[in-house]
This record gives C-alpha cells, sequence and structure tokens, in this order.
C-alpha cells in the first residue's frame, strides 16, 4: 500500500480514456516525478520511499494471455537470459537512446530518442526517419487525409524490422508489425511504425508485447529481455 499517495481527478479526457472506450478507474502514472502536474511522487516511487518493495525496480510483460505488471523486482519466470539496458537520457518519461532500427536486417537509422511507453499502441517516429525506413523497406505513405502518418506495404512482402537497445537487436514480429489492410486496397497493408508529432520516438505496445521489460528508477534505466 502506497501511504499518502497523491491523486488527481481529471475534467477533461481524450476520446480514448471516455467511459465508453476505457472501462478502468484511472490511469496510473510510472514516469517520472518531473512530469506530474502535482509535483507529486509516483506511485511506484512512493512504495519504493515506504520501503514497500522487494526491489526498486518494475516489470512488464504484455504479451497475452499472461500480461502482468510485476512491482519490486521481476518475475524469473517470465525472460531468459540477461536483460539489455538503456539509461535515460532526460528525466520525465522513460526515455532512452535507441541504438538502431534494422529492416530487412539492414541498420537503417541509428541513436534515436526514444519513450518507452506502455500506454502507447503502436510505434510514433520523426516524419523524417520514419519515411526513411519506409523507403529502405519498401513502403509507402499513405495519402489517406484521415490516415495521418500511416505507411504501407504489399501484404504478400512483410518486412522484417527489429529495435536494438543496449547492444541487443529485438525483432517485432511480421504479425505484429502488420496491422491490417488499408481501407482502399486489401493488397496493402499498414506497417505499425508511423510517423509522430514530436522528434523523439514512442515505442508502444506493439513492440513491448514481444519482450519483457523492466524499469529501474535508481539507476534510472530500462532493461530489455527476451520472453521465455
Amino acid at each position: 500500500m502506497a501511504n499518502g499517495q497523491a491523486l488527481g481527478a481529471a475534467s477533461h479526457y481524450s476520446r480514448g480514456l471516455e467511459i465508453e472506450q476505457f472501462v478502468g478507474d484511472g490511469v496510473m502514472g510510472m514516469a517520472f516525478q518531473a512530469i506530474s502536474e502535482y509535483n507529486q511522487s509516483p506511485v511506484f516511487q512512493t512504495l519504493v520511499t515506504q520501503g514497500q518493495t522487494d526491489e526498486p525496480v518494475f516489470a512488464f510483460n504484455l504479451a497475452y494471455p499472461d500480461a502482468e505488471l510485476y512491482i519490486g523486482g521481476t518475475n524469473r519466470d517470465m525472460y531468459i537470459g540477461d536483460f539489455s539496458w538503456a539509461h535515460v537520457i532526460e528525466y520525465g518519461f522513460w526515455e532512452v537512446t535507441m541504438d538502431n532500427v534494422l529492416g530487412n536486417g539492414q541498420v537503417v537509422l541509428t541513436n534515436i530518442a526514444a519513450v518507452i511507453d506502455t500506454g502507447s499502441s503502436l510505434i510514433h517516429g520523426d516524419p523524417s526517419n520514419v519515411a526513411t525506413l519506409y523507403e529502405a523497406i519498401g513502403g509507402a505513405y499513405n495519402n489517406e487525409p484521415n490516415d495521418r502518418g500511416i505507411y504501407t506495404f504489399p501484404c504478400d512482402a512483410v518486412p522484417s524490422v527489429s529495435l536494438t537497445f543496449g547492444g541487443t537487436s529485438f525483432p517485432i514480429p511480421p504479425a505484429a508489425f502488420n496491422v491490417g489492410t488499408t481501407a482502399d486496397d486489401p493488397s496493402r497493408c499498414i506497417g505499425a511504425i508511423i510517423a509522430g508529432r514530436f522528434a523523439s520516438w514512442v515505442v508502444g505496445s506493439v513492440f513491448l508485447r514481444h519482450v519483457y521489460t523492466a524499469f529501474d528508477p535508481t539507476n534510472v534505466r530500462v532493461g530489455f529481455a527476451t520472453l521465455a
């Protein structure tokens, strides 16, 4: 129990958090106090400060049906091998350096600032680098006005894409990278990496479902390991 934990009441919600779309009771922030609207300690840091965790680490397995948030360490049954660690480069969100992005086995992008975000579903990248990636793997920009930032590729030629953190490359399975066909052409499929609005990338669950991820606020780093 996090005694005396500060909570915030929201008066405005994005559409994805409206009660018709989101049946939970709220959103629990797991990043750093620096981005707290109330300048209050996040719940995990409160638990650590009060000595209620075995280790000052929390970890996620987002793979169905065994998804879990593990508080106070890592669940050794859920991953194999060692963690590859990436250090946080700016306090606030869990923002680290992504060593590179591989497309079809070749390094396409290097040294990308990336926020690790369990609350995002896809991977959002800066428009310039995302365009470079899809040019290298045979994708094309979708010009439909309601599909901003989306790139497509032939459904019978799903590209191989991997993200590298801490010196280890982790693949995005083709079935995950392909998020479905376009509305106007069933032979074209949509890629899981889309062009966003920010300079930093946001790496969401389309990648995180396929790795075990540990967050270490004491050593200010994020670790990735292969799922068991």
